[in-house]
């Protein structure tokens, strides 16, 4: 098992989104680090804002940044809400197995909140969780 890393957890968690219930497509309404030119209105980046990954034993804690844009502010709140809620939802999350590691915690750290417009004039909604692994044994 390779060591894990920011930007392999964010390649992991970002995956495992992608296949999830909640319906993000990778490439389209999904994406990890950026938002490309070509992204539609409606869409969710993750970024890792951890400053390298808290290493504690066999157990990692990255601090994940979830933002979600639309063309109205209505459109961008609801779907960083619903992202949000199901991702801290531990039914969905808790337990789920990551390439020889497994969440064992999601806590929302910063609710979803407007940052404004992006430069094209879409709204921007942001959310902060923090997502603790575990190695498998």
């Amino acid at each position: 098992m390779a060591e894990l890393t920011n930007q392999s957890f964010t390649k992991m968690f970002y995956d495992y989104l992608a296949s999830s219930a909640l319906g993000l497509v990778a490439g389209s309404t999904l994406h990890a680090w950026r938002f490309p030119q070509n992204a539609p209105a409606l869409a969710t980046v993750i970024l890792n804002r951890s400053p390298g990954p808290k290493t504690m034993t066999n157990d990692r804690l990255f601090n994940m940044q979830l933002l979600t844009r639309a063309a109205t502010p209505g459109q961008a709140e609801q779907e960083a809400e619903r992202i949000f809620d199901w991702i801290t939802n531990t039914e969905n999350s808790v337990g789920i197995q990551l390439d020889g590691w497994y969440i064992y915690s999601i806590e929302g750290n910063t609710a979803p909140g407007a940052i404004g417009a992006d430069s094209a004039g879409r709204e921007q909604w942001s959310a902060n969780v923090i997502v603790r692994v575990q190695k498998e044994s």
